[in-house]
């Protein structure tokens, strides 16, 4: 069981975003198997669209 003792939060940088990107796509491929819906915006999204969410300061 995970505990919040080693948890540690910081501002994403842009390095970061190839590993947000494929999170998000691994959480979200959970959700798209149980609605048997693939086409969903989390799992089309890609590095470039990520990339410019990032610089206007969106995610």
């Amino acid at each position: 069981m995970a505990t919040m003792e080693n948890l540690n939060i910081e501002r994403a940088k842009e390095k970061d975003l190839d590993a947000i990107l494929a999170l998000q796509k691994a959480s979200f491929s959970i959700v798209a198997k149980k609605m048997n819906n693939f086409d969903i915006p989390p799992l089309l999204q890609t590095l470039d669209e990520i990339t410019k969410e990032y610089q206007q300061g969106v995610i």
